[in-house]
């Protein structure tokens, strides 16, 4: 998300972030963005805030519209009501600037998109909106309805891949504006390895179910049978982190499997420059449905130069490109999963998919290029 908003900026954009969790997250880097904290640091604030709560008295009408359309239980309605609370909070905030024209987007059509939509209703006519649709949030299963009308008020909608188009149609009937990639920041040459004869692979992901971990370490058990040998480092924290170190101790203690939990960017940087020669990322669809669209750790080993595996799933095929820019698994199945990382060993073949990969998502995924696609949409509304 960062990304974007950096592309935007240096295309000319003023970009001000609205954090609705300060200090997590992507927000974590955001010192100077708005939050619901922020609308009451001081006595202009307040009365801003005043002025908007008055607003909302008036707009109650639109506002209700919204916020009980498909509503099913207490609970969705709740989520509603958190999201009018930091639309209040932005609106005031925006307001109290006293700027001209404004241009909302929400970078994903979940909660963000929730809040814009209120937004929208309390700050009126000198609003333009946008929003980016990622993956599974193209789609709402809980509210099908109210999602449908807050897709369709947006002046303009993006993808960030052609099947998170599809989805985003089929569910809403709208069809995207454009295909905006979620682009990254082409890295200078391509790293140098070092000399070690073990096969060098490389994970970095949120340790969540559809990210395939429990596939990874089923993997690294048949690779250790068989006698491959290789060093398994695996960067990231989430919910499933106690159960995959619980699953791989064998290997952990073997060293086959390294889990070196959260790291800041510059370590994932240095694993991927100086130490990674296979970046794998065995996609899969969680239980609950939820799904990768073309995930950004995956564009950025491929502009560092590291061959990459993972799954013939969502819009990963629109980054990898089988047997040219890398290698596509069937989601979940651990055999292929052996077999890729069994054919990465070959240096030559490795190199190849490597070269190929960085050329590719260097023109095709950059992130200047990307804002600008997006920009020219905003700037014609």
């Amino acid at each position: 998300m960062e990304n974007e908003a950096e592309a935007m900026e240096s295309i000319g954009h003023r970009v001000t972030r609205y954090a609705l969790h300060p200090g997590t997250g992507f927000s974590a880097s955001w010192p100077s963005a708005l939050s619901a904290k922020s609308a009451v640091k001081d006595f202009r604030g307040i009365l801003s805030l005043l002025g908007t709560l008055g607003t909302v008295l008036l707009k109650l009408r639109s506002i209700a519209v919204v916020l009980f359309a498909g509503a099913r239980n207490a609970t969705d309605i709740s989520r509603q009501m958190y999201a009018l609370a930091h639309a209040i909070s932005l609106s005031s905030q925006l307001r109290a600037r006293k700027e001209g024209d404004i241009h909302l987007h929400a970078h994903f059509l979940g909660r963000p998109l929730d809040v814009l939509t209120y937004a929208r209703i309390l700050l009126g006519s000198r609003v333009s909106t946008s929003a980016t649709g990622h993956a599974a949030d193209a789609r709402n299963l809980v509210a099908p309805r109210r999602f449908q009308m807050q897709v369709q008020a947006l002046h303009e909608v993006v993808c960030a891949s052609k099947s998170v188009a599809r989805l985003l149609e089929e569910s809403t009937q709208r069809p995207a504006s454009a295909v905006v990639h979620c682009g990254i920041r082409p890295a200078r040459g391509e790293g140098s390895r070092g000399s070690d004869s073990k096969l060098h692979l490389l994970t970095v992901a949120r340790l969540v179910e559809k990210k395939g971990l429990f596939d990874c370490v089923s993997a690294a058990r048949i690779l250790e049978e068989n006698g491959v040998d290789f060093i398994w480092r695996i960067i990231g924290d989430g919910p499933l982190r106690s159960a995959l170190e619980l699953d791989s101790r064998p290997l952990v203690s073997t060293g086959a499997i390294e889990w070196l939990g959260a790291q800041p960017s510059s370590t994932v940087h240095q694993n991927l420059n100086k130490w990674a020669d296979v970046f794998v990322l065995p996609s899969k669809v969680s239980s609950n449905g939820d799904v990768d669209g073309i995930p950004v750790a995956l564009m950025e080993a491929m502009t560092h130069g590291v061959a990459v595996i993972s799954s013939n799933l969502s819009g990963i095929p629109e980054l990898v490109s089988h047997e040219k820019t890398g290698l596509l698994i069937d989601p979940g199945n651990v055999e292929e999963l052996c077999s890729a990382i069994a054919r990465m060993k070959d240096d030559a073949f490795r190199s190849i998919m490597s070269h190929h990969a960085k050329l590719f998502v260097d023109l095709e995924f950059n992130q200047v290029r990307e804002a600008q696609k997006l920009s020219s949409l905003i700037t014609k509304i």
